[in-house]
């Protein structure tokens, strides 16, 4: 696995297509992955802005996105606040639904 440093999105108009290219730290030059659709583009966007961490294997071309623990653990207390997640609104639905 080698850490991501940087990336820049190619969009070849004439291919209507989406292509990353993405600096890694331990190889010269940028590894090219392409993406399928502009919703693919999308979400590979918003993965990297969101990781902390992207990771890419040049061997499998998989990429593995990072994310720390103090940005999970904010989210759980977005949901102790006091305010029912979507989860837990399901959940109670069943209850009353089975307890009928």
């Amino acid at each position: 696995m080698n850490r991501v440093t940087g990336y820049k999105c190619i969009f070849a108009s004439k291919e209507q297509t989406w292509r990353f290219a993405l600096a890694l730290a331990k190889e010269p030059g940028m590894a090219e992955i392409s993406v399928d659709s502009a919703d693919g583009a999308e979400t590979l966007l918003d993965m990297l802005g969101d990781a902390t961490e992207v990771l890419f294997d040049p061997a499998t071309g998989e990429v593995n996105f990072l994310f720390g623990y103090a940005e999970i653990e904010d989210e759980d207390e977005e949901e102790e606040d006091g305010k029912p997640s979507d989860d837990d609104e399901s959940e109670e639905d069943d209850a009353e639904r089975n307890a009928a």
